[in-house]
């Protein structure tokens, strides 16, 4: 049989929810099925923001304990909370677009490309 949690207003008992054997479960899962689904995007320059219905683990398989619908993931490889961005991403300057390519020297073009190509030099 289940119970009744209850809440102490100043006198006046305010009943909150009722329990029984599977509810929970079946609260539970409910709320699964009705949870957006996750979507992982990417903040430029910045981590990976993962919004939704998820569950996150650490590389051994042990669930990592997520408190928000909305956590964001390092991607500089230098935060101190690892997995989740602390921001040092900023500090760091790190960048996610292709650096520029650097200009060509003069006289460094076909000829040099041919002799690269050239196993026997």
């Amino acid at each position: 049989m289940g119970h009744r949690d209850v809440i102490d207003d100043g006198g006046l008992d305010v009943a909150v929810a009722w329990r029984s054997a599977g509810m929970e479960e079946d609260v539970a899962a409910r709320a699964r099925d009705e949870a957006p689904p996750c979507a992982i995007g990417v903040y430029p320059d910045g981590p990976y923001l993962v919004r939704g219905s998820f569950e996150l683990r650490d590389a051994s398989g042990r669930v990592i304990g997520v408190r928000r619908r909305t956590i964001a993931l390092c991607r500089c490889g230098r935060t101190r909370t690892e997995p989740f961005c602390d921001g040092t991403h900023k500090a760091t300057g790190f960048t996610t677009r292709a650096p520029e390519p650097a200009p060509r020297a003069a006289g460094a073009g076909a000829a040099g490309a041919v002799a690269a190509e050239s196993p026997s030099g």
